[in-house]
Order: structure tokens, then C-alpha cells, then sequence
């Protein structure tokens, strides 16, 4: 750049004054001015042209060259990695006007990537900020969700923990359940151990709840059935493809998702959770783990009430014979004579004792005699209305109370039973020396003109009963009759 302004000075003055000395010499020639020799002219125009084009070269490489250089650098300079460069003053010229305009535009330049720069980092800091805004709404919605999740298994813990009352405890369990998990149905089966079924205790989402509660599976048939047997989770994500789904007996729709998780304690089958969602809002793994840790809350849950169950079973009824005990016919007694007085109807009782027990049980053994208990225990109560009360309330003593009944139709019966019982083939019951086993009862009827307690309805049915035994045994005998005589 310098050379070639400098060159194109020194050759425009070198051929300005060559052209000049050239017009010197024709003038001369046509004598307008005085002529100069020609090898003077020659010698003069050989020193004169190249000095004056080098002089000019020079004087514009140093007033317009350098400038321009410097100008051409500044701007060359001038990027990403310098924006504050600037041209140095070029003087009060054009050509200084050049370099102020070009250090206004560097500036306007300079300024511009400033405010891009800026820009760039508030786009930056607000990207940051839109991926913390946005991680922190899913870490808000996720822990929202635990804290769902925490509150419904505490709250299952309280439900657990209300009420004994085992189908109360599932019913709420399951409402509770359906209600924040959004569930479409929700259905709990509980194992029925002696039948190896799984039994419907509690459901939700139906439009006929009893057309569901009471309904059972086998050990392995439909998908609850299979999960019970497999005792592992499973989610189906399409029950419409399931050939195994058995739609809750068609109660429900054949679509959307259903999840089936066992409820174990310590091993033990307890029952089946089984739920089903909507298929626009299908079951996630989280909802799974969510009811898998609610099936282990419910198993302590279903296994208290399942003992509490037992222990009140076992207070009130015989654990042999699963009869009523001692003091549930106690109880029962004293409510059906309130009753009877209430309502002026008849009462009556049967006393019964199996003869020769002692002898059995001796010959025999004590499992026999269980065995004999059992059997006459189950044939008493299938011989007698579903009103009446069996309860043992000895070894081999029986009490019959039967409400509604005067002391002729109780002996009727008491003579079925002593019938039925003569004529059953019972386990070890024909045995010498009596080669039958056989039954003695006694029969009293509350008495409706005094004020008779449940104890002296008791004794009388006791003295009738011994009455028989001491006439012979395998006989009906009523409070009402003298006493026979001693066989």
C-alpha cells in the first residue's frame, strides 16, 4: 500500500515535468522562448524527472502513505479479539477525517459487541435460571409426590392402627387408597387358607360394591389368582390384550392398566392388592413401589385384625369344636330371657352329655375323643335352627338354647338329636360295652309366671339331664316329669 501510493506520486510528478521540460523544448524550437541545447535539455531532464518523482514519492509516503498504512492496520486489526483499537490523529485533512469517521464506527462498533456481550450474558443467566426454575418445579412436583406418598402410608398406618375390625380397616383402606392414587378400581382379597382361595373383603370404584364383595378366585386363576401363587408383583399395561384378566367378574372395563401386588407377613400369604387405572393415566413404577409399601403396611394391618378376630373367636367359642364357649351362651342366655319376657314368648334349653365319654377317651385316647367332640358338635348344630345357640360348656357337656320354643316342641327336638346321634357312623363311637355311642338329655322351659333367672333354667335343664342318665342314659328327660326310676 505504501509503495504504490508513493510509486503512483512519483511517476504522476516524474511525468508532470517530463512533460513539462518536453513543452520547454518545443517553445523553444518555435522560438516563443529562447531555445536551450539539446544536450543540455538531454542532460537536465535525466537529473530533473527522477528527482522530482522521487521527491514526490517521498513527500507522499510521508504525508499520505504512512497515514493511509496505519489507517489500513487499525482497521485490519480491528475484531473479536480487539475491539479497542483506535486510529492515532491523522491530522486536520480528508485524510484525518477519514480516521476520525473510521474510529466513530470502531466505537459504535465496540459498543455494539458490549451491549451483545450483555446480551449474551443475561440469555446465558437466564437459561440458567429457566433450568433451575424448571429443575426445581420437578423436584417440587417430585417431592410433593413423596410427601403424598409419606401422608397416604401414614395415613394407612392410622387406619391400620383405628379399629380391630378387619373389613372395616379394608374398606377404609381401599377408599383412602382409590381416592389419592386416582385409581379406577382398587379390590382386596384376602387368603383363605383351608379353601385356597382368595376372597373379595373390600372394593372400590364399582357401581355395585356387593356385586363384587364376597366373590372369590382360585390359588393361580386370573391375574390375582396368579400373582397370590407367583407371590411377585406384576403390572399388565393393557388388560384388554390379557386373556387372563377377568375383569373383576365383568364389573369393570376390559382397558387401561392393573397392577397386582401380594401382601405378605413374614412369608406368610395374607392376600392380593389389585388396582386399575384409566389408560390415558396408566400405572407407573412409582405407583408399584407405592403399593408395595402400602401391601406391607396393610399385612400388619389385616394380620392384627385376623388376630384379634381370633383371640375374640376364642373368648366366646370353644377352640375344639368352634361351638359357643361358656360364656357366650352366658351372655346369649341372659338376652334371649329378656327377650322371651319382652315379648311373651316361650324359652326352653336342652342340657346334653355324651355317655361313656370317660370310657372312650380312656380306651381310645384324647384324639379320639376330639375327633368324637368334633362329629357331634358338627351334627348338633346342622339338627337345629339357625336362632337356636349350641355351646359346649364342658368336657362332653352341651347346652341348646332355643328361643321361641315351649318345652314340648324342645323335646321333640331333643329326641331328633338323641336319633341322629344313636344312628351316626362317628369316629370310635361303637365301642363296647355299649357298642354305640349315644347322647342323654335334659329339658326345662323358662318359667313365665316368676322371676326365673338364666341359672335356675340352667339347673333345671342340669337335674332333667341327670334324671336321664341315672334312668339309663340314651334318653330325652323333661323338667316337667318325676323322676324315673334307677336302671
Amino acid at each position: 500500500m505504501k509503495r504504490s501510493v508513493a510509486r503512483q506520486a512519483g511517476v504522476i510528478v516524474g511525468g508532470s515535468v517530463a512533460l513539462s521540460a518536453l513543452l520547454v523544448l518545443v517553445l523553444g524550437k518555435t522560438g516563443v522562448i529562447p531555445a536551450i541545447p539539446a544536450y543540455a535539455f538531454a542532460r537536465g531532464a535525466l537529473l530533473v524527472v527522477p528527482a522530482a518523482g522521487l521527491i514526490a514519492g517521498l513527500i507522499s509516503q510521508r504525508l499520505v502513505g504512512s497515514r493511509l498504512a496505519h489507517l489500513v492496520e487499525v482497521i485490519d486489526r480491528s475484531g473479536p479479539n480487539d475491539d479497542l483499537a483506535r486510529i492515532r490523529y491523522l491530522g486536520g485533512d480528508e485524510l484525518g477525517e477519514v480516521g476520525n469517521a473510521v474510529n466513530r464506527l470502531l466505537a459504535r462498533v465496540t459498543r455494539i459487541r458490549a451491549s451483545m456481550i450483555d446480551q449474551e450474558r443475561e440469555l446465558s443467566r437466564a437459561q440458567i435460571e429457566l433450568r433451575l426454575k424448571h429443575d426445581l418445579a420437578a423436584k417440587t412436583e417430585e417431592l410433593s409426590a413423596r410427601l403424598e406418598e409419606r401422608a397416604l402410608l401414614f395415613d394407612i398406618l392410622r387406619i391400620t392402627t383405628s379399629s380391630p375390625e378387619l373389613d372395616q380397616v379394608l374398606h377404609t383402606l381401599v377408599e383412602r387408597m382409590g381416592q389419592l392414587l386416582k385409581l379406577r378400581e382398587a379390590v382386596m382379597f384376602i387368603h383363605d387358607e383351608s379353601s385356597q382361595t382368595f376372597v373379595v373383603r373390600a372394593a372400590y370404584g364399582f357401581p355395585q360394591q356387593e356385586a363384587v364383595v364376597g366373590r372369590s378366585v382360585l390359588l393361580g386363576e386370573g391375574i390375582s389368582g396368579h400373582v397370590g401363587k407367583t407371590r411377585e408383583p406384576l403390572v399388565v399395561e393393557d388388560v384388554s390384550r390379557e386373556e387372563t384378566y377377568l375383569a373383576f367378574w365383568g364389573q369393570a372395563a376390559r382397558e387401561g392398566s392393573l397392577a397386582a401386588v401380594p401382601i405378605l407377613y413374614q412369608q406368610r400369604l395374607l392376600g392380593v392388592l389389585t388396582v386399575t387405572r384409566p389408560e390415558q393415566d396408566p400405572i407407573t413404577d412409582v405407583h408399584l413401589k407405592l403399593l408395595c409399601a402400602i401391601a406391607d403396611n396393610a399385612s400388619l394391618a389385616i394380620r392384627n385384625a385376623q388376630l384379634f378376630e381370633r383371640m375374640r373367636e376364642l373368648s366366646t367359642h370353644d377352640e375344639l369344636t368352634a361351638l359357643a364357649n361358656r360364656r357366650l351362651f352366658r351372655q346369649q342366655l341372659g338376652m334371649e330371657i329378656d327377650r322371651a319376657r319382652r315379648f311373651q314368648k316361650p324359652l326352653a334349653l336342652v342340657a346334653i352329655d355324651i355317655d361313656h365319654f370317660k370310657q372312650l377317651n380312656d380306651r381310645h385316647g384324647h384324639p379320639a375323643g376330639d375327633a368324637v367332640l368334633r362329629s357331634v358338635s358338627e351334627l348338633l348344630a346342622a339338627s337345629v335352627r339357625k336362632v337356636d345357640l349350641v355351646a359346649r360348656v364342658g368336657g362332653e357337656e352341651f347346652m341348646i338354647l332355643l328361643p321361641r320354643a315351649d318345652l314340648g316342641e324342645a323335646s321333640a327336638v331333643a329326641e331328633k338329636l338323641r336319633t341322629a346321634i344313636a344312628a351316626a357312623e362317628l369316629p370310635s363311637g361303637r365301642d363296647p360295652p355299649n357298642n354305640q355311642l349315644t347322647i342323654s338329655l335334659g329339658v326345662s322351659q323358662l318359667e313365665a309366671t316368676d322371676g326365673e333367672d338364666g341359672e335356675a333354667l340352667v339347673r333345671r335343664a342340669d337335674q332333667a339331664l341327670y334324671a336321664a342318665k341315672h334312668a339309663g342314659r340314651n334318653r330325652v328327660s323333661r323338667s316337667d316329669m318325676p323322676p324315673a326310676p334307677v336302671k
